[in-house]
C-alpha cells in the first residue's frame, strides 16, 4: 500500500501470470495422472485453490487504489492554492487512506483479517462521504460570494475535476440550474427595459 499505484499494479500482474501459470501446472499433472487411474472420472480437475482469496484481495485493491488516486488527484487539482482551506481537505483524503496502513490487507482467509478490512474499507468509505460534504458545503460558500455570472463559471470550472463525485456533480448542476435561471431573468428584464424605451421612441413619433 505504499507503493506508487503504477508500481503496485505491476506487482499484482506478476502475482495474477504466477497464480495462472501454477494452475495451469496442476491442472496439466492432474491430467496426466488421470490417465493413469483406473476411475479418472472420478479425480476432480478443477479446484479452489486455498490462495485464491489472496488473488482477488489483490484484485480489489488495485480497484480501490487506481479509484482512491483519481479523487486524491482531483482534490489537489481544485484545492491548489496551499492556503489553510487546501491543506485540510488534502489532508482529509491522506488521512484517510492511511486507515489501510494500519492493517495487514492481505489477510484475507481468517475471519479477523476479512473483519479488520471490512470495517476498514467501511470507515473510509464515511470519512470519504463527509468530506464530500465539506466539499459541497465549501462549494456553496463560494458560490454565495459571487458577485458576478463570471465569477460563478469560474468556480464551477474549477470544480469540475470532482464532478464525476455523485453529491458533487448534483451541487454543480443545481448551482448550474440557479445562474441558467438568473441568466435568464436578466435577459428578460433587458427584453422588457428595451421593449418599454421601443414603445417611448414610437409614441413620440
Amino acid at each position: 500500500m505504499h507503493l506508487p499505484v503504477a508500481e503496485f499494479q505491476e506487482c499484482v500482474r506478476e502475482c495474477q501470470k504466477l497464480h495462472e501459470f501454477f494452475v495451469l501446472q496442476v491442472t496439466s499433472v492432474l491430467k496426466d495422472y488421470a490417465k493413469k487411474v483406473s476411475n479418472p472420472m472420478d479425480m476432480p480437475l478443477s479446484f479452489t485453490y486455498f490462495h485464491q482469496t489472496v488473488i482477488d484481495r489483490l484484485n480489489s485493491l488495485v480497484t480501490f487504489r487506481v479509484e482512491h488516486e483519481k479523487l486524491s488527484n482531483a482534490v489537489s487539482s481544485v484545492f491548489c492554492e496551499g492556503n489553510e482551506e487546501d491543506v485540510r481537505f488534502e489532508h482529509e483524503v491522506d488521512t484517510s487512506y492511511s486507515l489501510f496502513l494500519e492493517i495487514d490487507n492481505l489477510d484475507s482467509q481468517t475471519t479477523g483479517g476479512k473483519d479488520r478490512h471490512s470495517r476498514t474499507l467501511k470507515l473510509y468509505e464515511q470519512q470519504i462521504s463527509e468530506l464530500e460534504g465539506q466539499i459541497v458545503t465549501f462549494l456553496r460558500s463560494l458560490a454565495g460570494k459571487c458577485q458576478s455570472d463570471e465569477e460563478r463559471s469560474a468556480l464551477l470550472k474549477r470544480f469540475n475535476p470532482l464532478f464525476y463525485r455523485k453529491r458533487i456533480r448534483s451541487t454543480i448542476e443545481a448551482l448550474q440550474t440557479t445562474m441558467l435561471q438568473k441568466i435568464r431573468e436578466d435577459l428578460e428584464r433587458l427584453r422588457e427595459k428595451f421593449k418599454v424605451q421601443f414603445l417611448m421612441i414610437f409614441v413620440h413619433i
